[in-house]
């Protein structure tokens, strides 16, 4: 699939050679150290060495293309790799929101959002956006207020140019973010454009975390709220019309709300980066059982906010597998191992305004096959507890190092 996708590599069969040698050798010194005090280091070359040098981030490979990741080479003002390891190559890594528009700042202050429509079940129905005000939460924000509980607004996530990217695939499972503000609550629907099994509604306070009590427009809430009153947020969509509404076609509510970074990810996919190597063939040194660390640096991603419809991450997870590999070849069995690490931004000294290296470790048993010996994954959202952390986002990586500790972890 690649050309020159290991430059500078020792020969295929200088490296198999040395890995059998260096399993004699393993077992001619331990004898040997049974009756001399001399030792030899039979790891010096592993020592200090990133395994992964002169791999480019183009042999990585996203789980998803299309409209769901984007993965991308950058350079330029705020692109720089980080200061000690000049001339690394720095990539972005995003999850794109599904929804156009979802920051709504395509849409001209005072013109209603695109894409969302005002339905009037009587009295008065306002749909707009603004730009200032105490409603307005981070740049434009969507406004809309009713005084009939018929009333609604909604998008229709199957819209051509306004809907979800992938066209709201039946059966694929989607969950959906946003910021609101509201002196009161709101209603919030998912349904077909008629009261059936499938809508789904929420209401959501004021108040802190989405209380019901004590609202203020101070708040700014984000959906789905811990205290939001309705069912998990994650939904399948079926093969008839699809809409989410502010509002409700039953058990609506007189209501007055502020909008923005409305986003929607698919749920049902994987969105991790991946890194496949064999067991000799593709690192600077053979990957022999050991302890492993695989290391990367992010940062925030200087575009967001400049580009529309860019969101920033503030969560990566990072990822080793290996050992037993599968009967067929291209995956691990249950005899491996795996050890996948979280890390938020703002949390537990995390500071991704800067260049900031993060790991995960992981001892392995690897055995002597040619086939995959090892995986790392570097995924942009927190896919490791459910689908209510994941999220969209885009995040810079750069410099990932892969070191094996002879002696175990530092």
């Amino acid at each position: 699939m690649y050309t020159n996708r290991f430059p500078a590599k020792k020969p295929e069969n200088l490296k198999k050679t040395k890995l059998y040698l260096l399993g004699i050798a393993v077992l001619f010194f331990s004898a040997l150290s049974l009756s001399t005090c001399k030792q030899t280091d039979l790891f010096s070359e592993y020592r200090g060495t990133n395994l992964l040098d002169g791999i480019s981030f183009t042999t990585w490979v996203p789980d998803q293309t299309g409209p769901y990741m984007n993965y991308e080479q950058v350079s330029g003002t705020g692109y720089e790799p980080p200061s000690d390891l000049p001339g690394e190559e720095v990539y972005r890594l995003e999850i794109k929101n599904l929804i156009p528009n979802g920051d709504f700042e395509a849409t001209t202050a005072g013109a209603a959002p695109l894409g969302w429509t005002a339905y009037n079940g009587g009295g008065t129905v306002t749909l707009d956006v603004i730009d200032s005000g105490s409603g307005q939460i981070y740049g434009k924000t969507m406004h809309f207020a009713m005084d009939n509980a018929a009333s609604r607004v909604y998008l229709n996530l199957r819209d051509v140019s306004y809907g979800s990217a992938d066209g709201f695939k039946a059966d694929a499972s989607y969950l959906i973010h946003f910021d609101y503000k509201t002196k009161n609550s709101i209603i919030f629907e998912y349904n077909t454009g008629t009261v059936d099994q499938y809508t789904t509604r929420w209401k959501g306070g004021g108040g802190i975390n989405g209380s019901l009590s004590n609202p203020s427009i101070t708040n700014t809430i984000n959906f789905p709220a811990s205290e939001i009153e309705g069912a998990f947020p994650d939904i399948t969509a079926n093969m008839d019309n699809q809409y989410y509404s502010f509002g409700s076609l039953e058990q609506g509510q007189v209501q007055e709300g502020y909008v923005d970074n409305f986003r929607l990810i698919r749920t049902d996919l994987s969105y991790k980066l991946r890194l496949h190597l064999n067991y000799a063939d593709d690192t600077v040194e053979p990957l022999i059982s050991g302890y492993y660390r695989f290391s990367i640096y992010v940062k925030e991603d200087p575009s967001v906010g400049t580009i529309y419809n860019r969101f920033a991450s503030d969560r990566v997870c990072i990822g080793i597998t290996g050992g037993g590999v599968s009967s067929d070849g291209t995956g691990f069995d249950e005899s491996s191992f795996s050890n996948y690490t979280q890390y938020y931004n703002g949390q537990d000294g995390q500071d991704w305004s800067a260049w900031t290296k993060i790991s995960v470790d992981l001892a392995l048993q690897i055995p002597n096959s040619s086939s995959r010996a090892m995986e790392l994954s570097i995924c942009p959202t927190d896919d490791s507890k459910g689908s209510l952390n994941m999220d969209v986002g885009s995040i810079l990586i750069s410099s990932p190092s892969l070191e094996m500790f002879p002696d175990g972890f530092p």
